[in-house]
């Protein structure tokens, strides 16, 4: 095959629209964000030694069955492919074999039967999602939120792959799909009654897997890959997703309003409970609560310790909140066995030692 000399034209173009796009990008940044307005410089200077100071940090996540703080390299394309659905697993695969054994064969036949223009956003969607892949892989600090872009992009990748898997069925089966042609290019436009069926149905099974997982969609996961119950073994599961309905449940208790409950997500959990609570991110959060809630991600993570979660584990729950069938939520009743409330005269006081221990206690007076 000969290579194709550079389509300046079509270059330009393309960073033409790069560019208009990233000035959008930076003019809705710097709008919504008013901290930019009073002190752009200092907002990026502390952005750049908060991105920069914690990369190298490793966050605690639950991949293949155990917590790590470091998943390793598989960790991105296992969950990016566990978040996808299939009409989108299937129709990304499509778009990569043909970019794959067609597109990168420039040749200098302009006459394709294929128009030019999927092809050239193939590669810029496609290099995209392989950049910001291995881009991801340099921090050992890694959770599948960091790479939601990439997901608009296999969206729009996949619809290029079942547009690509029409355009060349049709000219194998006769009659499946009827053509017209452009009198100057000959390029068949596929703008048929047959076509259009086609893509409502990829729309609808698209509609068939997401819509039941309402309100729930954090907890959709691909089926082709074992879904919710694989996902629970494998990676990290729960967002807060149903910590709601653990709200609603303890509601129903009489003493509710003077209720304290130790949770994590706390801020998923509070704004629907009537009494309070905090997060439960130490051992002693659980020594002065009424209700423990064990949820998903934290039994996964066994955080804040894995003493903690396994003794309350051991317990029977007096509810569970489940979500298709899943187990997300555990509430235990709990004895409080130190004051939630801060003495008069006294504050709240911590002290270090190192990775090996923190004392927590109060501070009396000014002395301590």
């Amino acid at each position: 095959f000969k290579a194709r000399r550079v389509d300046l034209p079509l270059l330009k173009r393309r960073l033409l629209d790069i560019t208009l796009w990233g000035l959008a990008a930076l003019a809705v940044f710097v709008l919504l964000w008013p901290s930019m307005w009073v002190d752009p410089l200092g907002t990026l200077a502390q952005m750049l030694d908060e991105t920069f100071g914690k990369v190298d940090a490793g966050h605690l996540v639950f991949f293949m069955g155990r917590p790590t703080l470091n998943p390793g390299p598989w960790f991105y394309p296992y969950v990016t492919a566990f978040r996808l659905t299939p009409v989108v697993a299937v129709g990304a695969l499509l778009s990569a074999l043909r970019f794959t054994i067609y597109d990168l064969r420039f040749t200098n036949n302009r006459r394709s039967s294929t128009p030019l223009l999927p092809y050239s956003l193939t590669f810029f969607l496609w290099y995209f999602v392989l950049f910001l892949l291995a881009f991801g892989l340099l921090s050992p600090k890694k959770q599948d939120r960091y790479l939601l872009p990439v997901f608009p992009a296999l969206d729009i990748l996949a619809a290029f792959g079942f547009w690509f898997l029409v355009s060349s069925f049709k000219f194998r089966v006769p009659g499946f799909l009827t053509r017209t042609s452009n009198p100057e290019t000959q390029t068949p436009k596929p703008e048929t009654r047959n076509q259009k069926l086609f893509f409502a149905l990829l729309i609808a099974a698209q509609l068939v897997f997401v819509l039941p997982w309402h309100p729930y969609y954090l907890s959709y996961f691909n089926p082709l890959m074992g879904g919710l119950p694989r996902a629970v073994e494998t990676t990290l599961v729960g967002w807060g997703e149903g910590m709601e309905q653990v709200a609603a449940y303890l509601n129903q208790k009489s003493n509710a309003e003077s209720l304290y409950v130790a949770s994590t997500p706390s801020q998923t959990f509070l704004p629907y409970f009537k009494g309070d609570g905090e997060n439960f991110y130490t051992n002693d959060v659980a020594a002065r609560s009424d209700y423990v809630i064990i949820y998903r991600a934290q039994q996964q993570r066994l955080a804040p310790s894995p003493e903690i979660v396994r003794e309350y584990l051991s317990r029977e729950p007096e509810h569970v909140v489940k979500i298709h069938g899943v187990p997300y939520a555990w509430i235990y009743p709990n004895r409080p066995l130190i004051t939630r409330d801060v003495p008069e005269g006294y504050t709240l006081t911590n002290i270090g030692f190192g990775d090996l221990m923190r004392l927590a206690g109060y501070k009396w007076g000014s002395g301590g």
